[in-house]
């Protein structure tokens, strides 16, 4: 599966994102700074209830690079280095994901 998404596409998916999920922005503010634009992208797609796959393919990676990806964003934001519990510290379940 390859997909191109745009800067432009990025920018709408993302206004449109912030609009509809205003908790995610308070968690966000002060996360911005230390989470790269990657790893932004990649919290954004996890609470659309993408899975790691999809989010490889979207993102032009690897599904162990999406792994490693959420490992380091939960350790930034949460102090927690396992990558399975980042969407239980942001109130989802895995069965959420598509």
């Amino acid at each position: 599966m390859r997909l191109r998404l745009s800067f432009g596409d990025w920018e709408y998916l993302t206004f449109q994102f912030k609009k509809r999920m205003p908790d995610f922005n308070s968690i966000m503010e002060g996360a911005v700074r230390a989470l790269s634009l990657t790893e932004q992208r990649v919290c954004m797609l996890l609470l659309l209830g993408f899975k790691n796959k999809v989010l490889a393919a979207l993102l032009h990676v690897t599904p162990q690079r999406i792994t490693n990806l959420r490992r380091r964003i939960n350790s930034k934001l949460f102090g927690d280095a396992s990558s399975r519990t980042l969407l239980n510290n942001f109130g989802w379940e895995e069965d959420d994901l598509v």
